[in-house]
């Protein structure tokens, strides 16, 4: 959530109301970067929230709270125990990039099925990584394609991206590459000895 919220957006929640010391508007920033950091980006996390006022020294800033109350972006409550931060900010973050729920915020989901064996083969990206740090030739990069994404199947796996998916391939292939190397050494070898040489 909390990359939707730029130093616009605080200048513009400010900019027509009451006016507030610097230093209140620097609690302000705390309190959302508090709230906000590490949620993602759904409806539901982009509403208004609460703070109890035992979580810090509430007075301490006391008159930067009322200061912010007067600014009508939070109400300190009275007597009670919490502050409650007014949604002020929907209308000026993109809130066109809040999703409803989680899966909506990964676009991209890879489901492995039979057609990534030939995706994946012939990526550039992986022929080259495959070819220079294991000295896999086509033949073998697509063998391995072949068995990779038998095992993905055979466990329901699905990737959050394509990126995803190709690093998981390549660190696969680390660890099942000799099996097919020694298999494609035998073949060369029976190979030298009927032409003779």
């Amino acid at each position: 959530m909390l990359e939707l919220f730029t130093l616009k957006t605080i200048k513009d929640i400010f900019e027509d109301r009451y006016k507030v010391s610097s230093m209140a508007i620097l609690i302000y920033i705390n309190c959302l970067m508090k709230e906000f950091d590490n949620k993602p980006m759904l409806i539901e996390h982009g509403t208004s929230f609460i703070i109890f006022k035992n979580k810090f020294n509430y007075k301490k800033f006391e008159k930067h709270f009322k200061e912010l109350e007067l600014a009508e972006v939070l109400s300190c409550n009275g007597d009670k125990d919490f502050i409650t931060f007014h949604n002020v900010w929907s209308k000026y973050i993109d809130v066109h990039r809040l999703k409803s729920n989680e899966e909506d915020l990964l676009p991209n989901l890879v489901k492995v099925d039979k057609t990534i064996i030939e995706q994946l083969s012939n990526d550039i990206g992986v022929i080259q990584a495959c070819n220079i740090k294991h000295s896999l030739n086509t033949n073998a990069i697509k063998e391995l394609s072949i068995n990779f994404v038998f095992e993905q199947i055979a466990i329901n796996k699905t990737y959050r991206n394509w990126g995803d998916l190709v690093k998981h391939f390549l660190s696969w292939v680390q660890y099942h590459k000799d099996k097919f190397v020694k298999e494609e050494n035998k073949n060369i070898k029976s190979k030298s000895k009927i032409l003779g040489m």
